[in-house]
């Protein structure tokens, strides 16, 4: 980020840390490269877009169906290897 915005990666730290202020045209320079609003950097309201969170209640589920999945299959490859190790019973 100091790179692209042509100032020393000491200079940008303090910019991060709030140790310097910064300028309404740094700010806008920053916004371009972060592809983000100015308002968005500077906002204290943390936003929640309904469908992200929708989208992420889904994704959850589905990691849930699958680790679930995961345990079955890893339970019968355990069972084909306890089968595979054992003396044949004939």
């Amino acid at each position: 980020m100091a790179a692209s915005l042509k100032i020393s990666v000491p200079a940008f730290s303090k910019i991060e840390s709030d140790a310097t202020d910064i300028s309404m045209s740094r700010l806008k320079q920053i916004a371009d490269l972060m592809e983000v609003h100015v308002r968005d950097l500077i906002s204290s309201e943390e936003k929640h877009d309904p469908t992200l969170l929708q989208e992420l209640e889904e994704a959850k589920k589905i990691i849930i169906d699958q680790a679930f999945k995961i345990n079955q299959l890893q339970e019968y490859i355990i069972k084909l290897y306890e089968q595979l190790q054992s003396p044949d019973k004939d």
